[in-house]
């Protein structure tokens, strides 16, 4: 057991120091604390489930030398980082102050949590070994990894279903089960958990820094209102995982459009004191590091579900369009490279996996020809199929809060005046809209039986951009402290 919590817990604080000393420009007070720690832990596990693939490729034992090899990394990656973390302490943006309000609104938060945890886990009991494609797929995958010794790669054999399905969730578990030298099923179940929490953590503290505390805690708890997306978190698939890596990828994005724009609104919703955004002579703070987790991030998305290549594709592409209009070609030169070189480990380990262990082509891809492909887009029923389960499965997902996240625009309105998150919005609202458009084409062009597919993996598509939607959603609208300054 100590092994596996040093396993655990050591590279996730190891990785909090290093995204602690590159928010602290961007963000505030606990804010920023509390959305360091739930990126760092998920990228952690990200970046632990990559070496651990490395190690087996390598040849490395997987037991004594690979733990000591590991903790040795992240010790001394670690080390640099508090380092570096204490040198910079003195740039941190000063943070909102709280008010009766935010208070309370932080006690209901903390009860909505604990209320989530205590009903996930009630929820083990039945589904100690996950819930259909967990025990098929991810953790049968990662039983074999572990259990498998020299012979791991048999775990791709082409006789298995979807063997070329990314190894995150697989490598994140078998890591872990190794280091606590048994494959004890509540180790999946605790890493579903460890990414559904950190979601809704980063989803509350990033909205709290670019809008308000209230704000930051009313999108959380809209998150926790979909009981469905918190059932999928003790499902153990990888749809939530990949749901982490999607907002990550855009919140970093996000605090890269926002950075030097001004001050931040008060809980008053009138504006602080000028803080220390501005390097020395005033000059902005360079966007560099923040882009490139932000790439790190959707690298991680392309190593946890095929979806990510798709993700990928549409982040480029949105950040090259808004670069290009705001400084022409030298603003794609600007983003492109940190975000290709935060991409490129996980981008090119995945390749690594899918040219020199996966035997088997994609039954999406290989189910295409020009004729079929161009019947089926021409087929303008699959259309109306596709609409009706995107309605179907959407109410599903949200239920109550398909009326309540209306009913929230409705009543807030757009932010009033110039917000400070107002420059984010367009990207966050066109990398949902493509991600969103690209899933209904795969599902045009499926060569599966289209009521079978779509009944199959609507609502788990839905959930990779569901937290993407209360983000933007939250960000796009007033604060209640706004309406109260407006007297309304």
């Amino acid at each position: 057991m100590a092994r596996f919590l040093v396993a655990l817990i050591l590279p996730w604080l190891a990785t909090y120091s290093w995204v602690s000393v590159w928010m602290l420009r961007c963000t505030q007070g606990r804010p920023r604390r509390w959305l360091s720690a739930c990126l760092a832990l998920g990228f952690s596990l990200g970046f632990s489930s990559l070496g651990y693939f490395l190690g087996l490729q390598l040849g490395m034992s997987a037991e004594a030398g690979s733990f000591a090899a590991e903790a040795v990394v992240w010790t001394v990656l670690g080390l640099f980082g508090l380092r570096t973390l204490r040198r910079s302490a003195s740039c941190a943006v000063p943070g909102q102050p709280w008010t009766r309000d935010t208070k309370l609104l932080l006690a209901v938060f903390a009860l909505a949590l604990v209320l989530a945890l205590v009903g996930t886990a009630g929820m083990y009991p039945g589904l100690s070994h996950g819930d259909g494609d967990a025990w098929a797929i991810w953790n049968q995958r990662a039983r074999f990894l572990f259990r498998s010794g020299a012979d791991w790669k048999q775990a791709f054999s082409p006789l298995f279903a979807h063997s070329d399905y990314p190894l995150l969730i697989p490598a994140t578990n078998a890591r872990l089960w190794t280091r606590l030298g048994a494959d004890s099923p509540w180790v999946p179940w605790l890493a579903g958990i460890l990414f559904m929490f950190s979601t809704v953590g980063m989803l509350a503290a990033a909205t709290s820094a670019l809008r308000s505390r209230v704000q930051g805690f009313l999108a959380g708890l809209a998150l926790l209102g979909s009981l469905a997306y918190l059932a999928h978190g003790a499902h153990q698939y990888a749809d939530v995982p990949l749901s982490f890596f999607y907002l990550a990828t855009v919140v970093l994005l996000s605090l890269c459009d926002t950075r030097g724009l001004g001050p931040l609104a008060m809980a008053d919703g009138h504006s602080a004191p000028a803080s220390p955004y501005a390097g020395e002579g005033g000059a902005e703070p360079s966007r560099t590091p923040l882009l490139v987790l932000a790439g790190a991030a959707a690298g991680l998305a392309v190593w946890t579900k095929n979806e990510g290549w798709l993700f990928l594709a549409v982040v480029f592409a949105v950040r090259c369009w808004f670069a290009w209009r705001r400084q022409g070609r030298g603003g794609i030169l600007e983003e492109l490279p940190p975000l290709a070189i935060g991409a490129l480990p996980a981008v090119a380990i995945t390749l690594w996996f899918k040219t020199t262990l996966v035997t088997t082509g994609n039954d999406l891809v290989q189910g295409q020809g020009m004729i079929a492909t161009l019947a089926r887009l021409l087929d303008f029923s699959r259309y109306g199929l596709v609409a009706q389960a995107v309605v179907t499965h959407g109410f599903h997902l949200g239920k109550a809060l398909t009326i309540v996240l209306p009913l929230c625009l409705l009543l807030l309105g757009p932010a009033k005046g110039r917000s400070r998150a107002a420059a984010a919005v367009p990207a966050v609202a066109a990398v949902l809209l493509l991600t969103g458009l690209g899933y209904c084409f795969v599902y045009l062009t499926t060569p599966h039986d289209l009521r079978w597919h779509l009944g199959t993996s609507m609502e788990r598509l839905l959930m990779h951009v569901f937290p993407l939607a209360v983000y933007l959603l939250f960000l796009y609208c007033a604060t209640p402290e706004e309406l109260g300054a407006k007297g309304l």
